[in-house]
């Protein structure tokens, strides 16, 4: 599993404890718990495992994360 390259992350001013997801290959868009996205920021930038399935679940269904297979410019030059 890894994170799409595609990812952008921003504060939400009208709630300060979420964030908003955004991924530009797909147009997914998720407002997450900071806490979760900590545990998202943790894994990509330390290796730290997240133990959270329905987040893990929830962050591939929007393409947050892909299979370490994905090649995501392959999938953008065929769309």
């Amino acid at each position: 599993m890894k994170p799409s390259r595609y990812n952008f992350f921003f504060d939400f001013p009208e709630e300060p404890e979420k964030i908003v997801a955004y991924n530009s290959r797909t147009g997914a868009l998720a407002l997450m718990e900071k806490k979760n996205y900590n545990k998202y920021k943790n894994y990509v930038e330390k290796g730290i495992s997240i133990d959270d399935s329905k987040l893990i679940e929830d962050l591939k269904k929007g393409q947050f994360f892909l299979d370490d297979n994905v090649d995501e410019l392959q999938c953008y030059l065929y769309k």
